[in-house]
């Protein structure tokens, strides 16, 4: 069994309607909804980052290998590089190691070295 009230307000007036469905069929009382997604998740950008430390002066080796990145024309909005970002155990300001650039391939490789 189902069951339906409306109320309607305007003004001053005030006005409500119930109205019972009865129905022995249970097929016409079910209702249903579905859904569905296809993700293709093999062209996400992924990466891998080697960190080496040098032990004379400090410094740090920093080597970064991506793999699909977005073409910088097609993001949205378009941009003109991407950038590398890293954040130390000293302060939580990220600190700019640079631009990536040639990001036109599926495969791109950045290495700087930091104190």
């Amino acid at each position: 069994m189902l069951k339906q009230k409306d109320d309607f307000t305007g003004g001053t007036l005030i006005s409500s309607q119930e109205q019972i469905y009865t129905n022995d069929n249970i097929r016409k009382n079910t209702f249903c909804f579905t859904g569905g997604a296809d993700l293709k998740i093999d062209n996400l950008a992924k990466g891998n980052v080697a960190i080496k430390k040098d032990k004379k002066n400090n410094n740090y080796q920093i080597h970064l290998q991506l793999s699909y990145l977005g073409e910088l024309d097609r993001l949205t909005p378009p941009k003109n590089t991407y950038v590398v970002w890293m954040v130390s155990d000293e302060s939580d300001l990220p600190v700019n190691l640079g631009q990536v650039v040639g990001t036109s391939k599926l495969k791109v490789k950045f290495e700087t070295v930091t104190a």
